[in-house]
């Protein structure tokens, strides 16, 4: 016949109260329950979100790309958006520069710049 393991606290420790062990259960599935009510409504904001970039025309894994780079350490940005280039370079897909000239969301000159200045072959403009 097998064994029955143990209770044992959060440390791994036995437990020899039952009663803190009950207590634990309790307030565990109340806390539980409630977050997960609490991810409910979450979720819901992030999909409201998600559907009005969509419907703005931001495809949804522009989007996902745009929420990691963001949540992204600086220096690894750095690095995606120099390989990103390096890449779109090799394979002959210039990237669309113009599409941030003259409008609300007018990328920064020094960006577009250093962009332009690789893409054209300057070895030293993502330095």
């Amino acid at each position: 016949m097998a064994r029955r393991a143990k209770p044992k606290d959060a440390d791994g420790s036995p437990v020899v109260n039952l009663t803190e062990a009950k207590e634990a259960v309790r307030e565990a599935v109340t806390t539980i329950i409630s977050l997960r009510s609490d991810r409910k409504e979450i979720n819901a904001a992030i999909g409201e979100q998600r559907a009005r970039c969509k419907n703005l025309g931001v495809p949804p894994a522009a989007l996902d790309l745009a929420i990691r780079m963001k949540e992204s350490d600086p220096e690894d940005r750095k690095k995606h958006d120099e390989g990103y280039l390096i890449a779109r370079d090799a394979l002959g897909l210039r990237l669309q520069l113009d599409m941030f000239e003259g409008g609300e969301g007018k990328a920064p000159a020094a960006a577009l710049s250093k962009a332009r200045q690789h893409l054209a072959g300057s070895p030293d403009a993502l330095q």
